[in-house]
């Protein structure tokens, strides 16, 4: 493969975001939500884990068991 021009590097990368855009825009409302609450769980684990104990702050919500993927 040959090395990639700044310009090119610049056109990959949006075009690979805007594939992610619509990827994300196109799930359910309910996967959308289980990502969010992933992603708290995952700040509360950080938090926890640098000593800054203190409330939980992600949703508990019920039948988010599954993984969004």
């Amino acid at each position: 493969m040959k090395p990639m021009t700044p310009e090119e590097v610049v056109v990959w990368l949006r075009e690979s975001k805007e594939r992610r855009r619509r990827a994300l825009a196109s799930l359910s409302f309910e996967d959308k939500v289980r990502i969010v609450v992933a992603l708290q769980r995952m700040a509360d684990e950080v938090r926890a884990g640098a000593g800054r104990p203190g409330p939980r702050r992600a949703w508990r919500l019920p039948g988010l068991a599954r993984s969004p993927r």
